[in-house]
């Protein structure tokens, strides 16, 4: 059995009080509830009061059960001084009426002698429905279950947030009322009073007991202002900062190849980075020269909103990463050299990449420096010369490892003999040259060739390092007979002669003289 306190009480039977009616009256307390008081030396009954006549009441109070009061203290009026004085100033109040000098009662209670008992919430208020914006309080007053008494007339919903210092109040005749309009993930503190309508106006009972609850935070908005700076294997991000009332906002970043070095189309996976806790980010240890789609997603306790549009940003040029490696080409043109080298592999470009090639001679002089999209060059050259090729990827000024390899150019026959001399005796012929030097390549023999006028060669073949050579009689020289004198050099690949050849006219001189 519930029984709400006094005024309201419970029905229990003289001699006992309690929620259930069991405990018995005890000390000077007496009747149904226990709530009257024996004012007697003696012969106090827990049912009926004092009993022992007028000789035993006390001081103030007469007659055979000493109800007669004399003059009530201060804090009680009634015929037998039963009723409690609630002012709010005041402990005493009218003897006879309860009437309350200074015409306010104290809290929870109301009338004009403040006697009755205002209602107000046993019960904790219930909240639900609870979502970003909103939340529903449900407080209905009941008789018998609540404080006070009723009817309720209207109610007083208060709530503020925990950041205010004072309650917004709201006036309903409803036992149901929904707070709108709030900011998310706010926190509230609520209580509600009950009123009743006494001579036409609507006064209210104390306030419930305090409860909170939060809004939630509900789906962020998506991101906006996308932007980029990068460099060659990273991409600064930046955005809009996304605000979403009072709920904390994180965010994923996801991004993913599509383009590896700008010669290989692809789709990696997609990567996801985060949570990134404010409006920028960098990605890092990304591959140059390559094409990524980003995307941006604002997430509020583990709730996402919707993602930003596709960003799609191109990382910056590197060096290359590898040499290209030269093909050898053997058996080059005398004049020309044709040299090739296996392109650098797509992810290892880095860049819109070009070659640049060097030639050197074998003095270390730079004889030719080109760039080209191709693999392949021509370089005119000098024959049997020994030349240094160099070649190497480059993105702008951004120079790649260098290859190189040692390339001969080929051979062509050697040049005429040049400044021959001859002397001659009288049966002697003395010839000297110098070699030639219209080209690099290598004499292997000279061939020494007098021809008389009557039309007799006398002929001599020489390794190409000896210069000089002298034919006596011996070898069939006749005096005073005139000789045409031929120098030829020769190689594997051909004499002199095959380009016109040198020749001198002598005549021996006359015997006896």
């Amino acid at each position: 059995m519930f029984c709400p306190p006094d005024p309201v009480g419970c029905d229990c039977i003289a001699g006992f009080h309690g929620d259930t009616c069991e405990e018995e009256c005890t000390g000077i307390t007496y009747g149904a509830g226990c709530i009257q008081e024996c004012h007697c030396s003696s012969n106090c009954s827990n049912e009926i009061g004092c009993s022992g006549g007028a000789a035993t009441c006390s001081g103030g109070y007469e007659g055979n059960k000493c109800l007669d009061h004399v003059i009530c203290v201060d804090g009680k009026f009634g015929e037998i001084c039963q009723y409690s004085c609630h002012c709010e100033t005041s402990s005493s109040c009218s003897k006879t009426t309860g009437y309350c000098s200074s015409g306010d009662c104290a809290y929870g209670w109301g009338g004009n002698d403040c006697q009755i008992a205002l209602p107000h919430l046993f019960k904790t208020i219930t909240i639900n429905d609870v979502t970003a914006t909103n939340m529903t309080i449900w407080y209905g007053w009941t008789f018998g279950e609540d404080y006070g008494s009723g009817p309720a007339s209207s109610y007083k919903v208060l709530y503020k947030s925990e950041d205010e210092s004072t309650f917004t109040t709201i006036t309903t005749t409803d036992d149901v009322f929904t707070i709108t309009g709030l900011p998310p993930n706010r926190t509230l503190e609520m209580k509600v009073r009950v009123c009743k309508n006494i001579g036409g106006q609507d006064v209210c009972g104390p306030d419930s007991k305090v409860v909170t609850e939060s809004t939630i935070c509900s789906i962020p908005s998506k991101v906006v202002g996308l932007a980029d700076i990068s460099g060659p294997d990273y991409i600064s991000l930046s955005w809009n900062e996304v605000t979403y009332g009072n709920c904390p906002v994180t965010y994923n970043v996801t991004y993913q190849l599509i383009q590896f070095d700008m010669c290989d189309n692809t789709s990696n996976e997609v990567i996801n980075e985060g949570p990134v806790q404010t409006a920028s980010y960098t990605l890092l240890n990304l591959s140059a020269y390559s094409r990524y789609r980003i995307q941006v997603t604002a997430v509020s306790n583990d709730v996402a909103g919707e993602a930003s549009d596709e960003h799609t940003v191109q990382t910056k040029e590197s060096a290359p990463d590898e040499a290209p490696e030269i093909m050898t080409m053997s058996d080059q043109e005398p004049y020309s050299l044709t040299i090739s080298w296996l392109e650098i592999p797509c992810g290892s470009r880095n860049g819109d990449m070009v070659y640049e090639y060097l030639l050197k001679d074998k003095s270390n002089v730079i004889i030719k420096r080109s760039i080209t999209k191709s693999n392949t060059v021509e370089i005119a050259v000098k024959p049997c010369n020994e030349y240094t090729f160099e070649v190497y990827g480059k993105n702008q000024d951004l120079k790649g490892p260098t290859t190189s390899d040692i390339i001969q150019s080929g051979t062509v026959a050697p040049g005429d003999p040049e400044n021959v001399i001859v002397i001659s005796g009288k049966n002697t012929v003395e010839v000297e040259w110098e070699a030639p030097t219209s080209n690099d390549c290598t004499v292997q023999n000279y061939t020494v060739t007098l021809t008389s006028s009557g039309g007799g060669k006398i002929r001599k073949t020489l390794s190409g390092s000896v210069t000089t050579t002298k034919f006596t009689s011996k070898d069939g020289i006749k005096p005073n007979t005139e000789y045409t004198i031929e120098v030829v050099a020769s190689n594997s690949v051909g004499t002199s002669a095959d380009n016109g050849g040198i020749s001198v006219e002598y005549k021996t001189q006359v015997k006896g003289t």
